[in-house]
């Protein structure tokens, strides 16, 4: 992750959890401490890219109010595969 406080943007550069402790909440919890860290700074979004072939990670992003705003066409060099740029606007409590 990486916090530009001068723009007010966390980025999220990789979230990953082993297949053995998938499906145990652990990547959903890894995603709200990242959003619980814009209620401690003053940030306004976050931004990811995912892979778009991985339908889990969108289906969470998207659970979570994130909203695709760019697709990167072969955004991974050793694959060519495809990235979803995605974005959530805080809400502030």
């Amino acid at each position: 992750m990486e916090l530009d406080l001068r723009r007010k943007v966390l980025y999220i550069f990789n979230i990953a959890v082993l297949p053995s402790y998938r499906n145990k909440g652990i990547g959903s919890s890894l995603l709200n401490e990242a959003i619980s860290i814009t209620n401690k700074k003053d940030i306004s979004k976050i931004y990811l890219e995912v892979a778009e072939s991985n339908t889990i990670a969108l289906q969470l992003y998207k659970k979570r109010g994130f909203k695709p705003i760019e697709k990167m066409e072969n955004f991974y060099v050793n694959t060519n595969e495809h990235a979803m740029e995605m974005e959530l606007i805080v809400a502030k409590s």
